[in-house]
C-alpha cells in the first residue's frame, strides 16, 4: 500500500499493488483504517480489464474481492486498486497506518500439470501504507543534520531556504499476516446488504476458502466443455 500525505479536509487516493506476482486468479484482502482520521469514499478499479470487484465495508475497514474475468492467471506487477478517502476536517496531525491483511486461502491461482487443472492457495507478504495528516501549523522543534528543522508531530521538514516538504517514504512497517484480523476471514464475500450477508453476523456469508473448490470445479467443467462441446456435465454440490 502506498504512502501519501495530505491536509485535513483533503481528498486522497492510495494505490494498492501486488508486486512480483507469480500468478493469481482470485484475491481477497482487507484494508484497515482509522475512521477518526479517514472517511472511505470508494475503491477505484484499476485492474477492471482482468478482474471483477466486490467491496464490503466493515467496522474498521473494507474488504476487496477480485475474481478473474477469464480462466487464467494474472501475473507480474498488478495495480490492484486505489483506495479513495476524504481526510476528516478534524483529523489530528500525524501518521495513520493502512495495513493490508491476507489470510491463508484468500489468494488463489490456477495450476495445470499433466492435463490436470487445480486451484492452489497463495499467501503473499503484506505491508502497511500510511496517510500523514499535516499540521495546520508545524512545530519545527527537531534539529536536522543539515541545518533543517523537522516537525515532531507530522514529520514535515523545513529546509534552510524556508521550503517545507514531507518524506512519505519513511517509516513503512511490515505487518505480520497473523496479526489480529480474524474478522477479515469471517466477513462475507457478497456485496449484498441484507441481514444474512451483513458483516456483523459472524459465520454467515461465504469465505474464499469455501468457494475455491467450487472455482476449481467450474474451471475444469469450462475446459472440458470447450474440448467436448456436445458433452453435458452436471455439478452436484453437497
Amino acid at each position: 500500500v502506498d504512502r501519501v500525505s495530505a491536509k485535513a479536509g483533503d481528498s486522497i487516493s492510495v494505490p494498492v499493488s501486488f508486486t512480483d506476482c507469480s500468478g493469481i486468479y482470485v484475491i481477497r484482502f482487507r484494508v484497515s483504517y482509522d475512521k477518526s482520521v479517514l472517511e472511505y469514499v470508494k475503491v477505484k478499479e484499476t485492474a477492471k480489464d482482468s478482474f471483477n470487484y466486490t467491496v464490503n465495508e466493515t467496522d474498521d475497514g473494507i474488504i476487496v474481492v477480485m475474481d478473474g474475468k477469464s480462466i487464467g492467471n494474472v501475473d507480474g506487477n498488478i495495480k490492484l486498486c486505489a483506495l479513495e478517502f476524504k481526510v476528516k476536517k478534524n483529523a489530528p496531525a500525524g501518521r495513520s497506518l493502512l495495513p493490508v491483511y491476507i489470510k491463508d486461502k484468500d489468494v488463489a491461482a490456477i495450476k495445470e500439470e499433466n492435463g490436470k487443472v487445480s486451484v492452489v492457495s497463495v499467501t503473499p507478504d503484506t505491508s502497511a501504507g500510511t496517510v500523514t495528516v499535516l499540521c495546520s501549523e508545524h512545530k519545527f522543534d527537531i534539529d536536522g543534520e543539515n541545518g533543517d528543522k523537522k516537525c515532531s508531530v507530522c514529520g514535515a521538514v523545513k529546509e534552510k531556504d524556508g521550503s517545507v516538504s514531507v518524506d512519505d517514504t519513511a517509516g513503512l512497517p511490515e505487518v505480520d499476516i497473523s496479526a489480529p484480523s480474524q474478522s477479515a476471514s469471517d466477513a462475507p464475500v457478497s456485496s449484498h446488504t441484507d441481514s444474512e450477508n451483513d458483516d456483523t453476523d459472524q459465520g454467515k456469508g461465504l469465505k474464499l476458502g469455501h468457494f475455491i473448490p467450487i472455482i476449481a470445479a467450474v474451471i475444469i467443467m469450462t475446459m472440458l466443455m470447450s474440448k467436448y462441446g456436445k458433452a453435458l456435465f452436471r455439478l452436484r454440490i453437497l
